[in-house]
């Protein structure tokens, strides 16, 4: 998400003082802060199976180890936003914004590979237990499918609005707003 928002305002980007100190890294880690993260910890909080994908089986981890890993997870979240948009920016800084587009669609093919060979995984919610004896429940026939698309339509919502506002803003007056 931070390598998006940074490519999307890209000149802004780049015309800004401080690459740590800026409106649109601010704007990114605040788009992290209100929206991702609340939601992630209340998918892992309420469907920990699900959220680790099946993979292994959180109820036979101690309940600390569980609360460590989420906490990990929440912090990856941060972390990926962080890395995301520092990247862009020093190659956007750079004279290299072709190369930051081509490392984002490389990480959304990825993403994109790894969901449709999970999708399995993805799209049946319940527990670990469930889903190994096929009584788990059709994402969109769970209020967690519902909760999934309300919170993604805003969250895009959100982002439009936030990355408009960025790019009309002019850059005399962004740079004078940065420390």
């Amino acid at each position: 998400m931070g390598a998006v928002i940074a490519l999307a305002c890209g000149r802004q980007v780049k015309e800004s003082r401080s690459a740590l100190f800026n409106l649109y890294f601010l704007g990114a880690m605040l788009f992290e802060i209100l929206f991702f993260l609340p939601f992630g910890i209340y998918l892992y909080y309420f469907y920990t199976d699900w959220s680790w994908m099946y993979f292994f089986d959180p109820s036979r981890l101690a309940p600390r180890t569980v609360n460590i890993l989420g906490l990990a997870a929440m912090a990856a979240y941060l972390g990926s936003l962080i890395v995301g948009f520092q990247m862009a920016q020093f190659l956007i800084r750079n004279n290299l914004e072709k190369t930051a587009r081509l490392i984002l669609v490389v990480a959304v093919a990825g993403l994109g590979i790894f969901s449709l060979l999970t999708l399995d995984r993805l799209m049946y919610i319940g527990s670990y237990p469930d889903y190994f004896a096929g009584q788990v429940v059709l994402l969109m026939r769970h209020k967690v499918g519902y909760l999934n698309t309300l919170v993604g339509l805003c969250m895009f919502g959100a982002l439009v609005f936030m990355i408009r506002a960025f790019r009309k803003e002019p850059s005399a007056r962004g740079a004078g707003r940065q420390a």
